[in-house]
């Protein structure tokens, strides 16, 4: 067809060499070699080699080779080769080509190869080339210091990265990585103590923190973050939350020294699923001279810590 105007419906497929200004249904695919102004709906893919006002939705592909404003939502993928103005929901991937003003929902894995203003989702890989707005996802990468990334890894340009082994009172050895930016990064830890005349701690857990600069070489990091201890079972809860306030001095280029206090809150299981009864006392053992609360009916235990180390890069 030359266009269409009004309903246009396919047992197979609707081909238009020009403009459509209609509600498009067909049961495998869509193609219009204009723009469109209305719905398509198809159960395999939307096709638009001009621009898209309206709605597109498909069992697998939708694809917009001009600007798009309104709505894509597929099964596999979502595809602008120039400017996005609304919503792009999809099982894997979005792209947007273009700049990208609205928000991008995905299984998978969201593009934004240029500006993106408002939110990518998604549950695996989020890119923008300049972010100004957000990003939630797995690993989250932008070319910009702007906008806001939450994830348990975090890329910006010219952003925080570092790496960081310290000691603290339950945990003899601490890694954790850091990335995101100065006014918000996100942590990802792990620590063990492994003494002769104690039980063994594996701890692991992930956080929050921001860099403050207080002088040329001095930062000032609060640091929250959250971390499961175990203590011989597994079938046992074990809950740390600490508030890190650690103050850093760099000693030279890519290598700083940090310190100071933490408060904590532990929480743990009285027994496990098969009522066994939870018998270990490390924690309890290497805080007893700090301790600040101590709560035995709901099995709290708060005390004053502290932390130094190394920070690298």
């Amino acid at each position: 067809n030359a266009g269409a105007r009004g309903l246009e419906m396919a047992g197979l497929y609707n081909i238009n060499r020009m403009n459509v200004d209609a509600l498009q249904m067909a049961g495998i695919f869509n193609t219009v070699g204009g723009s469109v102004n209305g719905i398509q709906l198809a159960g395999i893919y939307n096709n638009v080699f001009g621009n898209l006002r309206g709605l597109q939705i498909s069992g697998i592909h939708n694809s917009v080779k001009g600007a798009q404003i309104g709505l894509q939502m597929s099964g596999i993928y979502n595809n602008v080769h120039k400017d996005s103005k609304g919503v792009q929901i999809t099982g894997i991937s979005n792209t947007a080509k273009g700049s990208q003003n609205g928000l991008q929902f995905s299984g998978i894995c969201n593009i934004g190869k240029d500006t993106v203003r408002g939110a990518q989702i998604t549950g695996l890989f989020n890119y923008a080339k300049e972010l100004n707005g957000v990003q939630f996802g797995l690993v989250n990468v932008t070319d910009s210091p702007s906008g806001y990334s939450f994830g348990l890894l975090n890329f910006k340009k010219g952003g925080y990265k570092k790496i960081s082994v310290t000691s603290n009172e339950i945990s003899d050895i601490n890694v954790a990585v850091k990335t995101g930016d100065h006014k918000m990064y996100t942590i990802l830890m792990a620590g063990r103590s492994d003494r002769k005349d104690e039980e063994k701690l594996f701890s692991f857990g992930i956080g929050l923190g921001k860099n403050i600069p207080i002088g040329k070489r001095f930062t000032f990091n609060p640091e929250f973050s959250t971390q499961y201890l175990y203590l011989g079972n597994w079938d046992i809860f074990n809950s740390l939350t600490k508030f890190d306030s650690s103050f850093s001095f760099q000693l030279c280029k890519g290598v700083a020294v940090s310190a100071g206090p933490s408060f904590n809150l532990y929480w743990s299981e009285k027994q496990d699923k098969y009522g066994n009864p939870n018998t270990s006392t490390f924690v309890q053992d290497r805080t007893q001279n700090h301790t600040v609360i101590k709560n035995n009916s709901k099995d709290i235990l708060g005390w004053i810590g502290w932390s130094f180390g190394l920070t690298f890069f």
